[in-house]
């Protein structure tokens, strides 16, 4: 079932072209999932007590335990997928990168041009430089730390929000 999470996996079932068109889609399909996941613990908590016997703050917690441990294994399978089993995958997306950066490089009008708007690339920077930069920064914005801890620190922020939303509908609506 996680399989379906990530965006370049959906490339392989054919849902899209590119592997970045299916990020919108794992996006969403993430939000449904702890918002279930977060109905649901509500839901199955609220077959054994009564309105009276919780707050919106207990109410709350629960929701987000909920929500956090798919999270936990949403990212772990997000870090196993692209580092362990299809390491070639993140690799193709640094080369892609790197080759932009040989492509801008090799004219030395863009490339000048490319020195004097960005404010990072120093003025006496060689193409060869520009490359070399442009790889580590791939690297690093692609690497396992910064891909699953930005991914755990979206989905955890994500799970609060709809926590409050679920815990509010569920409390005003659903139990009334």
């Amino acid at each position: 079932m996680a399989f379906f999470f990530t965006g370049n996996a959906l490339e392989g079932f054919g849902f899209t072209g590119h592997p970045l068109e299916g990020l919108g889609f794992s996006f969403f399909l993430n939000l449904l999932f702890i918002l279930l996941i977060e109905f649901f613990a509500l839901q199955f908590k609220y077959k054994t007590i009564t309105l009276d016997q919780s707050n919106f703050l207990i109410d709350m917690k629960d929701c987000v335990k909920a929500g956090a441990t798919y999270v936990v294994f949403v990212v772990l399978f997000l870090v196993c997928y692209y580092y362990l089993i299809h390491p070639e995958l993140v690799q193709g997306h640094i080369e892609d990168g790197v080759a932009i950066a040989i492509e801008q490089s090799s004219d030395p009008e863009y490339f000048e041009e490319l020195k004097r708007r960005n404010v990072n690339l120093p003025p006496n920077a060689t193409p060869e430089d520009y490359v070399a930069g442009t790889r580590a920064d791939a690297e690093h914005y692609l690497g396992w730390a910064f891909v699953g801890g930005m991914c755990l620190m979206g989905l955890t922020v994500l799970s609060i929000f709809n926590a409050v939303f679920i815990t509010l509908l569920y409390r005003k609506v659903l139990l009334k």
